[in-house]
């Protein structure tokens, strides 16, 4: 089960893995929010991971690593694999370099485009294309297709499709990408890809177009309520207008009547004619005065049917009722009718802004495979038959892990320390222009993983199933992680650029250190990351150490991981090593 965002990213190569390998697998989509609450159940707090029959394995390369082992897309001897891996590596280092120019492009950050694309996606592009394109001289790494191949040629896929003129300059390495892509399985999933793709985009376009069309109804409805609100006060007032005027007329007639009565009472001691109530209601008899009758007039009549409010809230009058001192005053009555049509407004925008459904999780279910396979082993290299020969400079740097395995594994081995003066003479002689290279009987491998893993299984010091090895995998790709995350404080530090050391250190080394550590301390619940020493632990004791060498709190919060590293330095070959190793300031 893959488990990734609806995105092709990371998890596009696995992808192809499978669909070049004709295996199935659940392809889980996930939506960012339902990432937040999976993340916590992740390895490291990342995607894409891979389940296993449930067992997880994060890292993306150490993934493809799995799958090419799994489904023989890998070397047939152990230096093939470190071949394959180099090349995987090199192009992993490739996309690290380019990315503040690539997360412009795609919108995930601010920057000068154009000042990236010259200054640091150009150069880089040329220097490593150029080390790709001159060590891949076929069609494919190997001479049939790897999970490195599948992994260059959809990365190669990636920068034409944010740089069209990409590989303007490399045309071997677009007919590569042509060679990977045309085989039958390849041709039918990307099809597949490019279609469901399109159907993807074409319903999202509809989505916004219906939001856009009840956005448009929304606005509409709130100004046609607007516009009715604006009628009923201005009924209102009008109504009210009218009433006052009539009020009026009945207080005169009112009073009329009062001093009518009065002369009467006078001459003759009766009242004839209209009478007052105790409440000062008029109750015609014989007069035919206009307006002090009980029946409403119309004015009235309208004034009270816009006076009830629409939910019940008011109760209207009979209408047989006439009180001139029981009416209701113009500003309550507009404060009652202005209650009413806000009530009305909310629960008609209530009914028209329904929440949208929930989108749904398009996962392609498709059956897993429950059988992992035995590792593919090469020919058998006796470590006492080979020559060994590593080349770096007279620093401990990217060469000292390897250095400690060699020396826990006691194999002898050409510890070639070169002056800065001499590598411009060697650079053009290396793999990809960059030291470690380490010669196994004068066949070189480049990239500081590739060496390590490639020894690891010479010396037997990796898991003992894909899946130990996967986990070993997943863990040192880690520790780049957060090397390259601490890379701007560290080149400060060391003096290799200048900046500001002290928010740095706040800024980018502190929160970096601490995510990173409790990751890893994660995956070390016991004395090793497996049941015994790796290579992998041997690598992470150094990382570890070197940076207690240059910050002496730096493990003051991890106890566990400081008497890890103390755990594999005490082995006794290790211990000599330590004692007895040049001093260097890296």
């Amino acid at each position: 089960k893959l488990i990734y965002f609806d995105l092709r990213g990371r998890a596009e190569s696995i992808r192809q893995v499978f669909a070049h390998a004709g295996v199935a697998f659940d392809d889980v989509r996930i939506s960012r929010a339902e990432w937040l609450a999976l993340k916590p159940h992740t390895p490291y707090g990342q995607l894409p991971v891979l389940e296993v029959d449930g067992r997880p394995i994060g890292q993306s390369s150490a993934i493809l690593r799995f799958l090419g082992k799994q489904f023989n897309l890998t070397g047939r001897t152990l230096l093939e694999e470190a071949r394959v891996e180099m090349i995987g590596d090199l192009i992993n280092e490739f996309y690290e370099e380019i990315k503040p120019y690539v997360a412009v492009v795609m919108g995930f950050a601010q920057g000068d485009k154009d000042h990236l694309y010259s200054s640091v996606f150009l150069p880089n592009r040329d220097k490593y294309l150029a080390l790709l394109a001159r060590n891949i001289t076929g069609d494919f790494i190997l001479d049939h297709v790897t999970w490195a191949d599948i992994h260059l040629a959809n990365s190669l896929e990636f920068l034409l499709s944010i740089v069209p003129s990409a590989l303007d300059n490399f045309p071997m390495l677009k007919a590569r990408v042509h060679h990977v892509h045309s085989t039958p399985r390849m041709k039918a999933y990307l099809h597949l890809r490019e279609k469901k793709e399109q159907m993807i985009e074409e319903a999202k376009r509809q989505e916004e177009q219906r939001l856009r069309r009840a956005e448009e109804e929304k606005r509409e409805l709130e100004m046609r309520m607007i516009r009715e609100e604006e009628e009923a006060r201005r009924r209102i007032l009008v109504e009210t207008a009218a009433l006052h005027q009539e009020m009026g007329a009945c207080e005169l007639a009112s009073n009329g009547v009062r001093s009518g009565h009065s002369t009467l009472s006078r001459n003759t001691g009766k009242p004839r004619g209209d009478t007052v109530s105790r409440q000062g209601t008029l109750s015609r008899r014989q007069t035919g005065v206009s307006g002090v009758s009980g029946a409403p007039t119309p004015a009235r009549r309208r004034f009270e049917k816009e006076a009830v409010s629409r939910d019940g809230t008011l109760s209207r009058r009979p209408t047989g009722q006439s009180s001139v001192s029981g009416v209701t005053s113009q500003s309550t009555v507009v404060s009652r009718v202005e209650t009413t049509v806000e009530n009305q407004s909310l629960n008609q925008s209530r009914r028209s802004s329904r929440a949208a459904p929930q989108q749904e999780i398009h996962t392609h279910e498709v059956h897993s495979s429950n059988h992992v396979g035995k590792r593919l082993k090469g020919p058998a290299l006796a470590a006492t038959m080979v020559h060994y020969k590593l080349t770096y400079f007279d620093l401990r740097g990217r060469a000292e892990s390897i250095r400690q395995v060699f020396a826990y594994a006691g194999v002898a081995f050409d510890d070639v320390r070169i002056p800065r003066g001499k590598w411009p003479e060697l650079k053009p002689h290396t793999p990809f222009g960059q030291l470690p290279v380490l010669e196994v009987d004068g066949a070189p491998i480049a990239q500081s993983a590739a060496i390590l893993r490639f020894l690891g299984k010479q010396f037997e010091l990796t898991g003992k199933t894909p899946l130990e090895e996967a986990k070993l995998d997943m863990v040192v790709d880690q520790i780049a992680d957060f090397t390259a995350d601490i890379k701007a404080y560290m080149m400060v530090a060391l003096g290799f650029v200048e900046g500001d050391k002290e928010a740095l250190y706040s800024e980018v080394f502190l929160p970096n250190r601490d995510k990173h550590l409790a990751l890893l301390a994660k995956q070390i619940t016991g004395d090793y990351i497996l049941g015994h020493i790796t290579w992998a632990d041997i690598h992470l004791a150094n990382s570890l150490e070197g940076l207690l060498a240059k910050l002496p709190d730096f493990l003051d919060g991890h106890p566990h991981l400081k008497a890890y590293v103390h755990r594999i330095h005490a082995h006794p070959r290790l211990k000599a090593h330590l004692a007895t190793r040049p001093d260097a300031p890296f």
